[in-house]
């Protein structure tokens, strides 16, 4: 009985040891990073870390800034400027300005997955250069509430690993300072982007990264919001037909009068409208924006002509 005592006692010795990180500092001494962005600077990449604040009666978030010839020297170069070991396990957000290239963030983004590895769940995403605080010492905190806050709205799920998913492109969700846009960058050609609305929501949609289409639609004069799902078929003709389907929608006009069948009317012409310039501004040999050869190629082999896939709506109560 003694010997079954003393092994216990040992097994949750061993087991609070393994919990707290047997010579680790405490999660309290360490510098938590939230989040991190990056932007062009004049001696190459300025890296701005926002971390946990540390007062117990008001955390206010810490900003630290740097820069580096590349994003990760910038932030390895905020690291040596901190004075607790730095703690990556809570960060939740990578931000690029727009001033990046398609191979400079894919590149940024691999050194971070290879050398910080963030959780899962981060978020990764652009910012519009005009969006971005004149003073990140001051307005870091209050971006970082801003992105949050609209990423819950639009249901974003943009994770680092979107980056790796495609060899020549990959698209993200850019926030524009009110609401989010959305960008497809392409290896060797320039970005393809959308401002804030209808046509950002439905790519974003299409691209799986969100499930929600919530924005007013004002050559319509509508106001919509819908859960939405996406899927894909092969034809024999060799295309491939996107079938959206929107439930729980809220759809009101300006017009107080209009009857409900107009304004679905007007909502599914819309849509087509906005997937039609979609279609026609990321088409290109060699480039599947939408994914439509993964999606194809798992059902049934074929890898169907991008300019030729066509959207069908499905609008449910």
């Amino acid at each position: 009985m003694v010997v079954c005592k003393k092994i216990l006692v040992c097994l949750s010795l061993l087991l609070v040891c393994l919990l707290a990180g047997c010579g680790a500092p405490l999660l309290s001494d360490r510098e938590i990073v939230r989040a991190v962005f990056f932007e062009k600077s004049a001696s190459g990449v300025r890296a701005v870390m926002l971390l946990e604040g540390k007062n117990a009666e008001k955390p206010a978030p810490e900003t630290v800034l740097a820069e580096g010839p590349s994003p990760m020297q910038a932030l390895q170069q905020a690291e040596h400027r901190l004075q607790g070991d730095v703690f990556y396990g809570l960060m939740d957000l990578a931000v690029f300005t727009d001033a990046f290239s398609c191979e400079e963030i894919r590149s940024a983004g691999k050194e971070l997955w290879d050398t910080l590895r963030p959780v899962p769940r981060i978020r990764t995403l652009l910012l519009d250069s005009e969006a971005a605080p004149a003073d990140w010492k001051q307005g870091t905190g209050e971006l970082y509430e801003q992105i949050t806050a609209g990423s819950k709205q639009a249901h974003f799920s943009s994770g680092l690993q979107q980056l790796f998913v495609q060899e020549k492109e990959y698209a993200l969700p850019e926030w524009q300072g009110t609401g989010f846009g959305f960008v497809f960058l392409r290896q060797g050609r320039e970005a393809v982007r959308y401002e804030a609305g209808l046509t950002a929501q439905l790519s974003a949609v299409l691209h799986r990264q969100s499930d929600r289409l919530d924005c007013r639609i004002p050559e319509q004069d509508l106001r919509l919001r819908a859960n939405a799902t996406v899927q894909c078929d092969a034809q024999p003709s060799g295309g491939a037909v996107l079938r959206l389907t929107l439930r729980d929608i809220k759809l009101s006009s300006g017009s107080a009068a209009a009857p409900e069948a107009e304004s679905r009317q007007k909502l599914e012409s819309a849509v087509q409208a906005a997937f039609m310039r979609i279609r026609a501004d990321t088409a290109a040999d060699g480039f599947d924006p939408l994914r439509l050869h993964s999606w194809t190629f798992a059902l049934d082999g074929s890898r169907p002509d991008t300019a030729a896939a066509r959207l069908e709506l499905v609008l449910e109560s």
